[in-house]
């Protein structure tokens, strides 16, 4: 049977965004980047995207969103309106379709990032917020503001600022410690256990911080992780699944094609890793 996904990824998709990672140093601590949408290119195009630890912020103004399944489709809005998108989970690859062109700005928060800049962030891990986060009561006259900027170093600064503004530090290291961890060969007893804390304490905490839990977290990160190294360096597939702390080929594969819908094998010859993009693909 034909897989429905495509495995591949066009230079379009990859032209049609202007990506910025933050400039202040503060933010780059929680901020992977951001992105806006172009609207000088050739429309429609589409992407995939697939599971990834960040949490996505996507502010699209004028727009008309239509989410069925795992098919997104974006295009302009006959009645203004604002629409601020969480996406803090998925488990399949996503299949993201812009009709025409659109204003839209995307923030790519590191894991745990998030809760830096907006308090009570588990009012918000729903799915009710992948079409209406809004923390805060000024949050979308504030933030949709960049849309009546006309500069892109003007609309970048700007949105620093407003980020830089809610920015809340914290010294609470257990969510650190424990991320860390779940990025080893620990157990999650084990985890649990070096921590001081129970295995549920640590699954219910971990859902808090982050909308989704451990299990969920470690197994994209060592699928991202495999991408990194088939990337970087010549690599075969069992090397790749040994170094990501899979008990064996057969369990990283389960686990790929869970993500994916591809086996690695297809996955990785049909896709151009060298493509200077990982937002698009993860």
């Amino acid at each position: 049977m034909q897989n429905k996904y495509k495995c591949c990824y066009t230079y379009q998709s990859f032209m049609a965004a202007d990506f910025y990672h933050p400039r202040s140093p503060v933010l780059a601590q929680y901020i992977e980047g951001f992105y806006f949408i172009r609207t000088d290119k050739k429309y429609p195009f589409e992407y995939y995207t697939f599971p990834n630890n960040y949490c996505i912020l996507s502010l699209l103004n004028n727009v008309e969103l239509n989410i069925t399944g795992g098919l997104v489709e974006i295009k302009k809005s006959q009645h203004k309106n604002q629409i601020s998108s969480l996406t803090f989970q998925y488990r399949e690859p996503l299949n993201v379709v812009y009709l025409e062109p659109v204003e839209e700005l995307t923030i790519y928060f590191k894991p745990n990032g998030i809760n830096f800049f907006f308090k009570n962030m588990e009012d918000f891990y729903h799915k009710k917020s992948m079409l209406n986060f809004n923390p805060f009561a000024e949050f979308k006259n504030l933030f949709f503001k960049v849309f009546e900027i006309f500069d892109r170093d003007a609309q970048v600064k700007y949105i620093e600022d407003q980020l830089l503004y809610l920015f809340q530090s914290s010294d609470e290291g257990l969510i650190e410690n424990l991320l860390n961890d779940l990025e080893t060969d620990l157990g999650i007893e084990e985890i649990a256990f070096k921590n001081d804390i129970s295995r549920q304490y640590l699954n219910q905490y971990i859902k808090l911080k982050l909308g989704k839990s451990p299990s969920e977290f470690r197994k994209i990160a060592r699928f991202r992780k495999s991408l990194t190294m088939m990337k970087n360096r010549n690599t075969t597939l069992t090397e790749v699944s040994y170094e990501n702390l899979f008990f064996d080929q057969s369990h990283f594969n389960r686990d790929f094609k869970g993500l994916t819908t591809f086996s690695p094998k297809e996955f990785f010859q049909n896709t151009d890793l060298e493509k200077n993009n990982v937002w698009f693909m993860l």
